[in-house]
């Protein structure tokens, strides 16, 4: 039995859907008996040091006093206490970001060592053989590049859930510096890597960008296409007689706006109607804030909440949204989650090569809103989209068919794959 270790920012999910993908591959890998699974993660008050979930060892260590506060803030976006720790956060990263120029995309270096340390130790008395690192934040990917550079028998994989070089640049940088610094990084970590698996939407931007360490590189998709059970109904959340339209995510502006979905919304026939929810966090937020008190029909605004009650909740749901951004090398995972629930799906765009575009196209129940066109062309495919939901049928197996690379089996496959390789 092969001994891993997955050095992540969650276990359970908590506030990441990117987590949420490393859980599915983790329950797919331990199912096969084949993986003796540690994780090595963040902790709050909240949670113990280390504690067996159904299997499944999980080490926890505290990250600082103020990432308790921020998380707890983030969880409780509306009370003023929480608006000035975020506040002063923000303030805290813009200065680490420009004392750290020299060192991008790396801010937060002394968190990275600490993540290391951690997980160095934690090999001298487990002895993993392998080392499996999200980049969902410099600090648990690096955490594994730098336990496999102590240790260089280790197999070491990162997965890039968020592609590192041709992600979106610094704003406050120049676009060259910043890419060049980006490439730099990844090409460093793949030096050590033994496999790195990116997103099968990565594939073309490396061949463009003639990336010299493509052999080391497996393109795969999201792993969460699952069918999920066990709903149950929320009625402080969805309303019985209303549609039902759910987001959630993080509303970063300017490159996720949910202003233009906003005006759609208030401007079709079918407004009075509907029960608008969203799950966020972000600066956009403040948008759906300032829009709930003028609209006219119902507004739910939540931050986390645990992931088997979204399930639900998009489950009792009668539309999904998606909001594009600007990068198309970026794909939501949330978008399979959204899938999976057998949902109508909404999603806005204003790039014509967008991420989740390419994906949602094969979907059979969507409507792409094109936010460079007029609104009044907008607010007509909306209420007509309205008006034909209830004969819109969506069957698991199909999307399971046309998604069949967005299984968590198709992980074990690779990681089976590398043991026999050996």
């Amino acid at each position: 039995m092969k001994k891993v270790l997955f050095t992540i920012q969650w276990y359970p999910s908590v506030l990441s859907a990117n987590a949420l993908c490393d859980e599915n591959i983790i329950h797919a890998l331990f199912k096969t008996g084949n993986y003796d699974i540690s994780c090595l993660v963040y902790s709050t008050p909240d949670f113990a040091t280390y504690e067996e979930i159904e299997g499944i060892k999980v080490y926890r260590f505290r990250k600082g006093y103020l990432w308790d506060m921020v998380i707890n803030a983030k969880q409780n976006p509306s009370y003023k206490k929480s608006k000035i720790i975020l506040k002063v956060n923000r303030i805290i990263q813009r200065i680490k970001q420009i004392i750290l120029i020299p060192w991008y995309p790396i801010i937060e270096p002394i968190t990275i060592l600490k993540f290391a340390k951690k997980a160095i130790k934690l090999h001298k008395t487990e002895n993993f053989d392998y080392v499996i690192s999200e980049h969902n934040g410099m600090d648990s990917l690096l955490a594994g590049y730098y336990l496999k550079r102590k240790y260089p028998n280790i197999k070491y994989v990162p997965i890039f859930w968020d592609p590192l070089y041709g992600k979106e640049t610094a704003k406050y940088l120049p676009d060259s510096y910043s890419k060049k610094r980006q490439k730099k990084l990844e090409k460093k970590i793949l030096y050590y890597a033994d496999q790195a698996i990116f997103m099968e939407n990565m594939k073309k931007f490396h061949k463009d960008n003639d990336i010299s360490y493509t052999d080391k590189c497996v393109y795969m998709s999201f792993p969460k296409l699952i069918r999920r059970t066990g709903f149950k109904n929320h009625e402080d959340y969805t309303k019985e007689g209303k549609i039902n339209i759910v987001f959630s995510g993080i509303l970063n502006l300017p490159d996720r706006d949910p202003s233009y979905f906003l005006k759609v919304v208030s401007n079709s026939s079918y407004a009075d109607d509907i029960n608008l929810l969203f799950f966020c966090t972000g600066s956009g937020r403040n948008l759906v804030e300032q829009f709930k008190t003028t609209y006219q029909g119902d507004v739910v605004i939540s931050s986390y909440i645990p992931v088997s009650t979204l399930s639900s909740v998009y489950n009792n749901s009668d539309i999904l949204l998606n909001i594009g951004g600007p990068n198309p090398n970026m794909i939501p995972s949330k978008i399979y989650d959204y899938m999976s629930s057998c949902k109508p799906i909404i999603s806005t765009y204003y790039i014509d090569n967008d991420a989740s575009k390419s994906i949602l196209s094969k979907y059979p129940a969507i409507l792409f809103l094109d936010l460079r066109e007029s609104l009044d062309t907008n607010v007509s495919h909306f209420d007509e989209f309205i008006q034909n939901i209830n004969s819109i049928k969506v069957d698991f197996q199909d999307i399971e068919s046309r998604f069949s690379m967005n299984s968590p089996k198709h992980y074990v496959e690779l990681f089976d794959k590398m043991e026999i390789n050996e």
